[in-house]
């Protein structure tokens, strides 16, 4: 994946976020941007309405061994695991 997309990627991950939280300006966050345990509203419930939404969007299988504390650690990170899913379909 080039750069181009890889960014794309990253804001379209972070706009399904943002539309699963009611989180407004996710389209801004950065790779670097901490989520899980840093960002109250990112919670187990709401990590599941986040995991359905990536799966119908991108047609993927995010299973529950997928999400170790570093795959939930920063944007980048679970970009990161959403374009391993999709390398692998």
């Amino acid at each position: 994946m080039n750069i181009d997309n890889k960014n794309a990627l990253l804001v379209q991950v972070a706009e399904i976020i943002g539309s699963s939280t009611g989180l407004e300006g996710c389209s801004r966050w950065s790779r670097e941007t901490p989520l899980f345990g840093a960002i109250p509203e990112l919670d187990s419930q709401s990590l599941m309405v986040i995991m359905m939404a990536l799966e119908e969007r991108f047609e993927i299988q995010i299973e529950t061994d997928d999400l170790s504390l570093e795959a939930l650690a920063t944007l980048g990170a679970f970009t990161n695991l959403v374009e391993k899913k999709l390398q692998a379909t």
